[in-house]
C-alpha cells in the first residue's frame, strides 16, 4: 500500500469518527429535558391518583347510601309488622337484664328501647319476650339489634309482666348500624282504654302514665337517625291490635 492510499484511509476513519459523535450527541437528552419530562409524569400521576380518590370515595358513598336505603326499608317494615302482633308492650323506663352468647349489651332501659311480648299462639297462651335496642360499635355510633327470648313465658290473670320478667335468656340480631343515638328519640302511646272506658280522656283520669308499671301501651313512635352517606332520620310508628284493655 503506498503512502497516498495510507493517508485516504485515514482521512476515512476520522470522518466517520467525527460523523458519529455527532449522531451520539444529536440522539441524547440534555439535563433540562430530563428535568421537564420528570415533573410531567409526576403531575400526570398525581392527576391519575386524585382522579382514583374522587372515583372511590363517589363509589363509597354510593355504597352507604344504598345499604342506609335497605336498612331503614328493612327496619320499617320489620318493626311495626312485630308490634303489630304484640300482647303486651313494657311501658317506658323500665331495666331488663338480657343473657346470652356474644350479646352486645347486657341490660335494656325501655325509655330507649323497645321490649315486647307475642304470643305463641297455643290453646293455652304463652309468650315469646322480643326486644330492639341500640348497643354502641366502634366507629362511635350505635347498631340496632333484635332480641328474642329462648323460652316462652306465662302471663296470668290480673298481673304485670314487667313485674314478673325482669331477667330474659335469648338471642340477638343486628338490623341496622350506624345510627346516632343522640339524636333519636322514643315516645310512647297509652291504650285509649287504659283503666278507663272513656275514649277521649285516654287514660288520664286513672293517673295513669307511659312509665307507670301498670301502664297498658298501645303504640310507638321511634325516630331513629341514621349517620351514613348522610343523616336521615326515619319515623317507625307501630300499634298494637292485641293490647287487652285492663290487666
Amino acid at each position: 500500500m503506498s503512502n497516498k492510499d495510507f493517508i485516504k484511509m485515514g482521512s476515512c476513519f476520522a470522518y466517520l469518527h467525527c460523523d458519529q459523535s455527532k449522531i451520539s450527541s444529536q440522539s441524547g437528552f440534555s439535563y433540562v429535558e430530563v428535568l421537564i419530562s420528570v415533573s410531567v409524569f409526576a403531575i400526570l400521576t398525581l392527576c391519575m391518583a386524585q382522579f382514583s380518590s374522587n372515583a372511590f370515595n363517589v363509589m363509597y358513598k354510593q355504597g352507604q347510601q344504598v345499604e342506609m336505603t335497605d336498612q331503614t326499608r328493612f327496619s320499617t317494615d320489620l318493626i311495626p309488622g312485630i308490634i303489630n302482633k304484640a300482647y303486651y308492650i313494657f311501658p317506658a323506663g323500665k331495666v331488663i337484664n338480657l343473657t346470652g352468647t356474644n350479646l352486645h349489651t347486657n341490660q335494656i332501659n325501655t325509655s330507649s328501647s323497645l321490649a315486647f311480648l307475642i304470643s305463641d299462639n297455643g290453646s293455652t297462651p304463652q309468650y315469646y319476650f322480643k326486644a330492639f335496642y341500640l348497643a354502641d360499635n366502634t366507629a362511635g355510633m350505635s347498631d340496632l339489634y333484635q332480641f328474642s327470648s329462648s323460652t316462652k313465658y306465662s302471663w296470668d290473670n290480673n298481673t304485670c309482666p314487667v313485674l314478673n320478667i325482669t331477667t330474659v335468656s335469648g338471642t340477638e340480631n343486628l338490623i341496622a348500624t350506624d345510627i346516632d343515638k343522640s339524636q333519636s328519640t322514643l315516645t310512647y302511646l297509652l291504650n285509649y282504654n287504659n283503666g278507663i272506658t272513656d275514649q277521649i280522656l285516654k287514660g288520664s283520669i286513672s293517673g295513669i302514665t307511659v312509665d307507670d308499671d301498670y301502664a297498658l301501651i298501645k303504640g310507638i313512635n321511634w325516630n331513629l337517625s341514621f349517620n351514613k352517606a348522610h343523616v336521615q332520620v326515619i319515623q317507625i310508628e307501630g300499634v298494637s291490635n292485641n293490647v287487652p284493655r285492663y290487666l
